[in-house]
């Protein structure tokens, strides 16, 4: 706020300028506040749903299970932000990337058939190119 006053002075903004701007930051700011908890709220279904299915297959203990699906959470919550931020696309592909690599890895040491492991990879760039490109 006292950068916003400093600028006004420096930069000889008017008072209905600043008003917008500060109007703008609020509105910004909220916007992000329900971009956020939609992304925790995804994150932490798909957390669950996939720490669930690795339990209950018998490949993992709740820890582990856990630790599992908050990695494919991680590359989902990137394919999120990716889609709805404008600003740094690539920052988002690189952690969702990262998550998925990090997941298939998993999948590997827990002894998934590779067959299901490419149609993950596939999906995956089909996905990420069609957001990236839009």
């Amino acid at each position: 706020m006292a950068e916003l006053i400093s600028c006004k002075k420096s930069l000889n903004y008017s008072n209905e300028e600043v008003t917008n701007i500060i109007h703008n930051l609020d509105v910004y700011k909220m916007e992000s506040f329900r971009q956020d908890r939609k992304a925790d709220k995804i994150s932490l279904i798909c957390m669950i749903f996939v720490a669930a299915c690795v339990y209950i297959s018998g490949h993992g203990s709740i820890i582990g299970s856990l630790c599992i699906g908050a990695i494919f959470a991680m590359a989902v919550i990137g394919l999120y932000y990716l889609y709805y931020d404008n600003s740094t696309k690539r920052i988002y592909a690189f952690f969702s990337l990262l998550g998925l690599l990090l997941f298939i890895q998993f999948l590997i040491f827990m002894g998934m058939d590779y067959r299901w492991i490419s149609y993950i990879l596939i999906l995956y760039i089909i996905v990420i190119l069609n957001m990236i490109c839009r």
